[in-house]
């Protein structure tokens, strides 16, 4: 449905200011350019994360929002509130900001999931201002009596692909135990701590230097346009069913079941599971579900 035509113009955004006794913190250096990029394009919307999990079978509603609503707790980062100040953008963790479990039911409608899908990709391809609201957003679609589609969309400041998998799976292992029971992950601070000492840290320095050199010049990026090339505000996407006797291969339990090859260096693998963010280096993740789609060997994307 189209928003009616107004004659009258929108009120400033206010801009967010946190609790006298909020704990601020600057950005990590990952955040950095993901805030300044989104700054510098606001109208972006692929810094968007989004995940579908389709579901058949019985589905216990209670049990699983449950432990969607405890899983979202747990995951600090997509409680951030993000603020510019003459020092810097900074962020605080606002509980009010954590994505409540949304639930939608398109089983009356002629085909539900071409329904969902539609109102997946038109959230996927609205940009969020990181000043304003939650950076995340989950979405239960009923399909029908045993079909469901559970919709996660976080912005790229508060997680990534590989989160979004730990996301998916610390639902799935709340659901199995039937209660949102069960100890909780490690909070945010330790994460941020970290990063802010490797920013002041001689290593830093070094790092800073290394790629410096090795992007002195600047390399053109090659490209079918002209001019510099710009992020696109969209990606294409190809999909493939996979033959079945790889797909039978695929659906056997791994050998050692794991989150990350030794690819995935030892603190990205502590930042990431202690606290969701996203990954500094690049790495190949092993998501392992329980009982759903089990995908392997899943390339995450880097810069």
């Amino acid at each position: 449905m189209n928003a009616p035509e107004t004659s009258f113009q929108a009120a400033p955004a206010r801009v967010p200011s946190p609790p006298a006794d909020a704990t601020r913190w600057p950005l990590t250096e990952a955040q950095q350019g993901l805030w300044y990029a989104q700054r510098l394009d606001p109208a972006n919307p692929s810094f968007n994360c989004g995940h579908a999990l389709w579901m058949d079978g019985a589905l216990h509603l209670d049990a699983f929002a449950r432990a969607a609503a405890q899983a979202a707790r747990e995951c600090e980062s997509l409680a951030l509130a993000l603020r510019d100040t003459p020092a810097g953008p900074e962020q605080w963790l606002d509980p009010a900001r954590s994505p409540a479990l949304e639930r939608i039911d398109l089983s009356g409608t002629p085909n539900p999931e071409a329904a969902a899908r539609e109102a997946m990709w038109a959230d996927m391809l609205t940009p969020i201002d990181p000043t304003q609201g939650g950076l995340g957003r989950q979405i239960l679609f009923t399909l029908g009596a045993q079909r469901f589609c559970w919709y996660q969309r976080a912005h790229h400041l508060a997680t990534d692909g590989y989160a979004m998998a730990l996301w998916s799976q610390r639902v799935a292992d709340l659901y199995a135990q039937r209660t949102a029971g069960g100890p909780a992950r490690q909070p945010l601070a330790p994460v941020i701590a970290d990063d802010l000492a490797y920013q002041a840290s001689d290593k830093r320095q070094q790092d800073a230097t290394y790629w410096r050199d090795a992007f002195t010049p600047m390399p053109e990026v090659a490209g079918l346009a002209t001019g510099r090339a710009v992020a696109a505000h969209r990606c294409h996407r190809i999909s493939a069913a996979l033959p079945d006797a790889l797909h039978a291969a695929c659906a056997k339990p791994p050998r050692a079941p794991t989150w990350a090859d030794p690819t995935c260096s030892r603190r990205s693998q502590r930042c990431i599971a202690s606290a969701w963010l996203r990954p500094i280096p690049p790495c190949w993740a092993f998501p392992s579900w329980a009982g759903w789609e089990q995908p392997r060997r899943v390339p995450v994307a880097s810069r």
